[in-house]
């Protein structure tokens, strides 16, 4: 025979053929042997290392089968099916699940689960078209079970690790329950910007402070948006501003095409806008100038945008506006109240509230005769 022994071999043999074997102790003279599993077939592999231990010799090989086909060989791993189709995935990224399992079946003559598939698939596109080493920039997504946060801290320190927020809920509602606790949850992971995720915090502490602070205990940069790194964060500045120039050129460009593309005066979002506030429009007046222009000085100069109340800096002055001492005023109090003007007046003579005073030196209104200076 003296054939060389490839990777792979019982496990590609015994894959196309769809048998099961079995292996052999390996001996003292570093032979090994495989075997059928069924004792009556006279499939048999016997292979032994070469004089300079670089590669191993076939022996013996009996290639004749009697056993009964098999459906489900365990020679056929992931890691092996990764491999055998590597070419087919690399060549074609988006093949479905369902087809591969075909082609799987079509090749070996076997049923595959599609976890199989799935697991062969992804282990061939990390493994070789990601290019996964030390230093890879990826992030992870996991349920914080034991083991895997000091394992991707170990084997990839670049990569960014981020918890499920379901798993996180679902860990959480075995103390704290109620579908407000959970609502509040997704708002705080949710969260933009750091000033909106102290406020849902906030509401949070209120609805439950137990579940409050179970909350914040688990690192807020692993399952909070406002908390996570984004884009051009973590560049040194010179790289940061040109990644933001770069990105607000596109989008400079990306709108102006929107605007080309817009049938009349406004852009498809305004007009869409105005299209929802349609009915609100009767309670407003609009004073028409010139063409397509209103009365508004308001908007006739331009206005820098600034941050509204929630990114405002907190202070440690009351919220609340609280109205200043009240002092009792000196004398009896007033018990009567103030008629309007409107009403009519008790008795028959006219009160003289209100009526304008005529000097009768001069003759003119709004002096006497004591102020008098003509």
């Amino acid at each position: 025979m003296n054939m060389e022994y490839g990777g792979g071999g019982p496990c590609g043999t015994g894959a196309k053929v769809g048998s099961s074997w079995t292996s052999a102790k390996k001996g003292s003279s570093g032979s090994s042997g495989t075997g059928a599993k069924d004792q009556s077939c006279p499939w048999v592999l016997h292979i032994s290392k070469g004089k300079d231990d670089a590669c191993w010799m076939v022996k013996t090989f009996e290639n004749t089968h009697k056993c009964l086909q098999s459906m489900r060989v365990k020679a056929c791993t992931s890691s092996f099916l990764s491999k055998e189709f590597m070419q087919t995935i690399i060549h074609n990224r988006e093949i479905p699940i369902k087809a591969l399992q075909m082609e799987m079946q079509r090749k070996y003559g076997q049923k595959f689960s599609h976890m199989k598939a799935f697991r062969a698939k992804c282990l061939e596109l990390l493994g070789d078209d990601l290019d996964l080493n030390v230093r890879s920039n990826f992030t992870f997504i996991s349920d914080r079970q034991k083991g895997i946060i000091p394992a991707i801290a170990k084997i990839f320190p670049s990569a960014e690790h981020r918890f499920c927020v379901k798993h996180i809920h679902d860990n959480m509602k075995l103390t704290w329950r109620g579908q407000e606790l959970k609502i509040q949850v997704w708002v705080c992971a949710a969260a933009a910007t750091v000033p909106e995720f102290e406020e849902a915090m906030k509401k949070l502490k209120s609805t439950s402070s137990g579940a409050y602070d179970w909350l914040r205990k688990i690192p807020l940069h692993h399952w909070s948006r406002a908390h996570f790194i984004v884009d051009a964060r973590d560049k040194p500045i010179i790289t940061c501003l040109e990644y933001i120039r770069e990105y607000l050129m596109k989008r400079i460009g990306n709108v102006n095409m929107v605007i080309q593309k817009a049938v009349g005066p406004l852009t498809p979002t305004a007009a869409g806008v105005l299209e929802s506030i349609k009915n609100q429009a009767i309670n407003y007046d609009v004073i028409w100038s010139r063409g397509t222009s209103y009365q508004k000085k308001m908007y006739s100069f331009h206005l820098q945008p600034i941050n509204g109340p929630k990114m405002w800096p907190k202070v440690d002055c009351p919220l609340k506006l609280i109205p200043p001492t009240h002092h009792k005023q000196v004398g009896h109090p007033k018990k009567k109240r103030q008629k309007s003007i409107t009403e009519i007046t008790e008795g028959n003579k006219l009160k003289r509230v209100g009526k304008t005073v005529r000097c009768v030196k001069c003759n003119k209104e709004g002096q006497n005769k004591r102020t008098c200076k003509g």
